[in-house]
């Protein structure tokens, strides 16, 4: 996700860089590269935060069950 989010990053600068070339689609992409670019960083905050729980329950798990020395 944090890929994808720093891909739209690019687009975004080049589309501000080259608005004359754009014209009035150029606002239209502008918004959906931020809205996506947004999207993709909730994502990946989301999926961290998902990751990092399960580690946690992995490790909970592997402390409850592991065996006796």
């Amino acid at each position: 996700m944090q890929s994808k989010a720093e891909e739209h990053k690019k687009m975004l600068a080049q589309y501000e860089a080259q608005r004359q070339y754009y014209g009035k689609r150029d606002l239209d992409m502008e918004s959906m590269c931020r809205a996506l670019i947004h999207t993709y960083e909730q994502a990946t905050i989301e999926n961290m935060n998902l990751a990092d729980a399960h580690r946690k329950m992995a490790k909970q798990l592997n402390n409850t069950f592991a065996l006796p020395p």
